[in-house]
C-alpha cells in the first residue's frame, strides 16, 4: 500500500509531510529504492510493511538504474529517454543534472564512494563512462570496438580491490554475444568472465562476503552466479512457465532481491536455495520496475578506501582505482601529463594548410583533419551528442553544428575557449541534415 502522511500533518505540502514522516534519518531506518519506468518516479519502500511512497522528485521520463549515497543522502538515476545522469535529495531537494553531454541511453550507475566517482553504463553510445560525483571531469573508461556487438547493461564496482564488474546484451543480430565482463575501474585490463548460458544479462550485484557475483537474465528469465572469476556459474533461481524479464538485483548476507516487469512487487530469495524456495513479495502496485538500491541500517558497511580515498589520489582530475593502486585521468578533453597526475587542456594546432571539420555522430566529436597528412585532432567542444551537419566562420573561428537529440544548434571556438553556445534552440524539428552557411553569416 502507499504510504500516506498522518492527520498530524496538518495543513502541511506533501512534500513537507514526505521529508517530515517517511524520509528520516537514512543511518535509523532500512529501505529500498525502486525506479519504476512506467510510474515515472522511484519509490522509498518499507523493508518490514511493504509500504511504499514516492520520492518527491515530480515525474521523471524514465528513470531506469540507481544507488544511494548514505552520507549526503543523495539519490543518484539515470533517465534513459532524456540521456542524463541525476540526483537530488531524498526529500526532493537540490535536484541537479550530473551528466549529460556525451550522454545517450544511460541504463545504470554505480557510486564509487572510496574515490567520490559516479560511474554509469550507455547503451546508446556502448560504453561506460566515469566522473566525479558532482559530474566533473567526464571520461569513456570502456568503449566497445567496430563491429559493435554487444552494449553495457547493468554495472557494480569493487572499490577495495579496484575492479567493476558488468553485463553486456547483444546487439540485434548478434544475441549471442552476450556476457559478463570485468575491468579495472579505470578501464584497464579488461576481461571475459561469462560467455555463456546468457541472453540479455541486466542487473548485476557483488556478494563481498561470499566472493560470488549475481545477475539476472531479462530474455532468459533467471538469476546466475558464479565466483568472481566467471568460474563455477550455477542457476541460482529460475521460475517454472513463468516469463518474468528479470532486470534488477541487490543482496544481503543471506538474501537476493529482485525486480522483473512481469511483476508489481519486490520478490525476496535465498541466495543459496536448498530444496522449495519460498518467495517472499516486499511490496505492491508497481508497473515496470527497473533496478533497485537496499540501504541496510543496520549492516552499513565500514567507510571503505583505497588509493583514491585520500586527496583524490594527488591527481588533479579523475584517480580511478585498479587492482594494486591507482590511474590518475582526465575529463575527454584534456590530456594527461608526463608527471602521471595533471592534466592539460588539448592544443588544437593552428592549421598552416586547407583543413576538414568531420561531425562524427557515433564517437559523439568534432574532428579538424589535415588535408595533407591526415592527421587529426578532437576539438575540445565539450561532451557533444549526435553531432550532425556542421559549418565553420574563419573570420571569428566559430564552429556551428547541429544537435538532433536535443533538437539545436550550437557553437564554439575551435579551441574550446569561451565554451559551447546555443544559437537556435526552438523551432526545431529535426536539425541534422543539410548544410548550414546561410545560418552562420545571418549569425
Amino acid at each position: 500500500m502507499e504510504g500516506k502522511a498522518s492527520s498530524r500533518c496538518g495543513l502541511c505540502t506533501a512534500c513537507l509531510c514526505f521529508l517530515l514522516l517517511q524520509v528520516g534519518g537514512a543511518d535509523s531506518e532500512s529501505f529500498f529504492l525502486v525506479a519504476d519506468r512506467l510510474l515515472k518516479a522511484i519509490y522509498q519502500v518499507d523493508v518490514t510493511s511493504g509500504n511504499k511512497v514516492s520520492l518527491p522528485l515530480g515525474e521523471l521520463p524514465d528513470p531506469s538504474g540507481l544507488d544511494y549515497d548514505h552520507v549526503t543522502d543523495h539519490v543518484y538515476w539515470s533517465d534513459v529517454s532524456e540521456g542524463k545522469i541525476m540526483r537530488a535529495y531524498r526529500n526532493g531537494t537540490n535536484m541537479e543534472i550530473v551528466a549529460e553531454n556525451g550522454v545517450i541511453s544511460p541504463t545504470d550507475v554505480a557510486l564509487d564512494f572510496a574515490g567520490r566517482n559516479v560511474y554509469w553504463t550507455d547503451s546508446g553510445s556502448y560504453v561506460i563512462r566515469v566522473a566525479r560525483m558532482d559530474g566533473e571531469y567526464s571520461r569513456v573508461i570502456v568503449q566497445e570496438d567496430e563491429p559493435i556487438t554487444a552494449q553495457p547493461q547493468g554495472i557494480a564496482l569493487d572499490p577495495e580491490n579496484g575492479y567493476m564488474y558488468w553485463t553486456s546484451a547483444g546487439t540485434p543480430g548478434h544475441e549471442d554475444e552476450a556476457k559478463i565482463e570485468r575491468a579495472g575501474m579505470d578501464g584497464s585490463g579488461r576481461e571475459t568472465l561469462v560467455n555463456t548460458e546468457l541472453k540479455s544479462p541486466r542487473g548485476i550485484a557483488i556478494d563481498v562476503q561470499g566472493q560470488r557475483l549475481y545477475w539476472c537474465d531479462g530474455e532468459f528469465h533467471q538469476i546466475m552466479s558464479s565466483d568472481l572469476q566467471g568460474d563455477n556459474a550455477t542457476r541460482v533461481f529460475r521460475p517454472t512457465n513463468q516469463q518474468l524479464y528479470f532486470f534488477g538485483i541487490v543482496l544481503d548476507d543471506s538474501y537476493m532481491y529482485w525486480t522483473a516487469w512481469a511483476l508489481d512487487h519486490i520478490l525476496r530469495t535465498p541466495k543459496a536455495p536448498s530444496g522449495q524456495i519460498t518467495l517472499h513479495p516486499i511490496g505492491s502496485g508497481f508497473r515496470q520496475m527497473m533496478d533497485l538500491h537496499f540501504h541496510n541500517a543496520s549492516a552499513v558497511a565500514p567507510a571503505i578506501s583505497n588509493a583514491c580515498t585520500s586527496s583524490n589520489g594527488d591527481c588533479h582530475h579523475l584517480c580511478l582505482a585498479r587492482p594494486g593502486g591507482r590511474t590518475c585521468a582526465c575529463d575527454d578533453d584534456w590530456e594527461l601529463q608526463q608527471d602521471g597526475t595533471t592534466c592539460h587542456l588539448r592544443d588544437v594546432p593552428t592549421p598552416m594548410s586547407d583543413f576538414l571539420l568531420v561531425a562524427d555522430s557515433q564517437l559523439d566529436a568534432i574532428f579538424q583533419v589535415n588535408i595533407t597528412s591526415g592527421a587529426k585532432v578532437n576539438l575540445p567542444l565539450g561532451h557533444l551528442v549526435h553531432p550532425g551537419a556542421l559549418d565553420y566562420d574563419p573570420g571569428t573561428d566559430y564552429v556551428y553544428w547541429t544537435d538532433a537529440l536535443h533538437k539545436r544548434i550550437s557553437r564554439a571556438h575551435r579551441d574550446g575557449s569561451g565554451g559551447v553556445e546555443d544559437v537556435v534552440t526552438i523551432n526545431i524539428i529535426y536539425p541534422g541534415r543539410g548544410k548550414l552557411p546561410m545560418l552562420c553569416e545571418r549569425m
